[in-house]
Parts: structure tokens; C-alpha cells; sequence
């Protein structure tokens, strides 16, 4: 699997291989980018191109995914009746179209499950719903086609984060301290 950070002022990429139950980094490359370089211009793939091939060298056929910025969603916990599960996702998506008031031809809406909570006294599904307007994630995906690279998905940054945490992949940190009450 590889991750693919872009940002303003550099492209980020770590290629991964999960081995017996851990992941094993197999590379980590970076590319620093002028401001100057827009993601839409034949500069733009080329260094994109470049970073994720040094990168891939040890794998065939990689996943590739990519962070996308997380300043153009719109993310919120929102409480959802509870309902039987044929009508759950229906539930969800009109209760998160009521709370972040979006229309679904101009962004992507997506959400995770987060478990119960209790709002107003009445116990209800608790939902991490977010949304991103469909035409960034069609510019991301634009450039990456343009540089040779089929994306297999992509993340919010804020997501990607949140998953390098969630997998194990980082090794604990010794020299941090728990805190413990006496």
C-alpha cells in the first residue's frame, strides 16, 4: 500500500507492507514543490510521478491512496434515530443532510459509525457524517491520472491521521509517560 500526502509546499509518500499482523515501511520519499507548481500543470505530474515511483520500487502493482485537504469538508457528529438496519443508511443520510445542509449532486457524503449517545434524554446512533464537494476529489484524481497513477481511493487528511493511529503502524513511543491517578 502506498500513502500519498500532497500539500502546498511538498508531496509525501511512505510505502507500505503489512507482515504478520504488523506493517513494514518500505520506503519514504519526499518531494519539496515551488508554490509556483499548480497540481493541474505537466510540472505538477511529473514530480508527482517521480516521488511515487521511488517510492514503489519494491511493490508491484501498488494500492495507491492519497489525502485530500480536509478544509473544503464539512465534518460533524451527528445523533441519528434509531431505526432497523434496512433503513439505517437512509436514516443517516437525511438526518446529516438536515444537520450540514448539503446537496448531494455538488459533494461526496460519506460517514462512521461512532457508537450510541443521548440527545435531548432520547438514546440515539451517534454518526461521524462529513462531506467534500465532488469537484475536488475530481481534481486530485485528475492529476494523479495525469501523472500515471490510479488512485484506489482517498482520505480526508484529518482521516489519515486518525488510520495511522487506529492501525498499529507507528511503533509506541518509549519515552512517553502515562499518567496515572494515585
Amino acid at each position: 500500500m502506498v500513502g500519498v500526502d500532497v500539500g502546498r509546499r511538498s508531496i509525501a509518500v511512505v510505502s507500505l507492507r503489512r507482515r504478520d499482523g504488523d506493517f513494514e515501511v518500505l520506503a519514504l520519499e519526499r518531494a519539496i514543490l515551488d508554490p509556483s507548481v499548480a497540481p493541474d500543470s505537466e510540472e505538477f505530474s511529473r514530480i508527482l510521478s517521480s516521488v511515487v515511483s521511488r517510492a514503489c520500487l519494491q511493490a508491484a502493482n501498488p494500492e495507491i491512496w492519497c489525502t485530500i485537504s480536509s478544509s473544503q469538508s464539512d465534518m460533524r457528529l451527528v445523533g441519528v434515530p434509531k431505526v432497523p438496519s434496512s433503513q439505517r443508511d437512509n436514516a443517516v443520510f437525511w438526518t446529516a443532510r438536515k444537520e450540514l445542509s448539503f446537496d448531494e449532486k455538488t459533494v461526496i457524503f460519506d460517514y462512521e459509525d461512532r457508537g450510541e449517545m443521548v440527545d435531548k434524554g432520547a438514546v440515539k446512533t451517534a454518526v461521524f457524517a462529513h462531506t467534500i464537494p465532488r469537484d475536488a476529489v475530481a481534481r486530485r484524481k485528475a492529476a494523479f491520472e495525469r501523472a500515471g497513477l490510479p488512485l484506489t481511493g482517498m482520505t480526508l487528511t484529518a482521516f489519515a491521521a486518525q488510520n495511522v493511529f487506529r492501525s498499529g503502524c507507528l511503533p509506541p513511543d518509549r519515552k512517553s509517560t502515562r499518567l496515572t491517578s494515585s
